[in-house]
């Protein structure tokens, strides 16, 4: 994730350098209410003990309740010509377990979980497993906006980032593409709508778990201003 890391702070630090280029370029900054709905997450087959739980060929598929938060966005619009622009965005979406499916079972030694079946986020917790993380996303977006009239405005683009989720030994590697629009109200100040595709490699958790790659989708409503 290192590796990682650096790409996202290396376009980052891109950012003032184009400044320099384009001399004409306008910051922007959107506050953003999204509506995130995760995939159902697979597991990897996993035995062993730690922190006094056992897992005996334990293979789960958490299903996870979809949310609401705030996010925010700053970027530069006109980087190679007016039509593309540079984002940085941070959102805290919560991962709330509605559900999980497992097979083979676990164990904290007084209470025990056996598969197949299916069980609440309760049910983990009476185990000592607790389910339910924040996820910290932290993007670099580059979108291309299409000139259709003056005030309304489609676009389209990709995001490379970092997701940091509560209970993964290590920061991901996020991808994304999207698509929206914004309708401008005056010169400067907009109304967007936006639909996201996202993928966070396969995290780790503090148990020693592996997931499969988590994909979610993201319906987002902004409020900007270009300055």
């Amino acid at each position: 994730m290192n590796k990682a890391l650096i790409k996202v702070l290396t376009l980052t630090a891109l950012l003032p350098m184009v400044t320099i280029v384009q001399a004409d370029m306008k910051p922007y900054i959107e506050g953003q209410i999204l509506y995130v709905s995760p995939d159902d997450v697979d597991t990897n087959t996993y035995s062993g003990s730690v922190s006094g739980i056992t897992f005996t060929n334990l293979r789960a598929t958490e299903d996870y309740e979809t949310d609401v938060t705030g996010g925010i966005e700053f970027g530069l619009k006109g980087i190679l010509n007016d039509s593309f622009r540079v984002g940085l965005g941070y959102s805290k979406p919560s991962l709330e377990l509605d559900s999980v499916t497992i097979n083979g079972s676990v164990t904290d030694g007084v209470t025990t979980l056996t598969g197949p079946g299916t069980f609440t986020a309760a049910d983990l917790e009476s185990v000592g497993i607790s389910a339910d993380n924040d996820a910290k996303s932290y993007m670099v977006n580059l979108y291309y906006d299409f000139d259709a009239n003056n005030s309304f405005k489609p676009f389209i683009g990709v995001g490379l980032g970092l997701t940091d989720i509560d209970n993964a030994e290590d920061k991901e590697l996020t991808y994304a593409a999207m698509a929206g629009a914004k309708y401008y109200f005056n010169e400067n100040a907009y109304l967007g709508g936006k639909f996201t595709y996202a993928s966070i490699n396969g995290p780790k958790d503090k148990l020693g778990i592996e997931y499969d790659d988590i994909d979610f989708y993201t319906t987002t409503l902004s409020l900007g201003f270009e300055f």
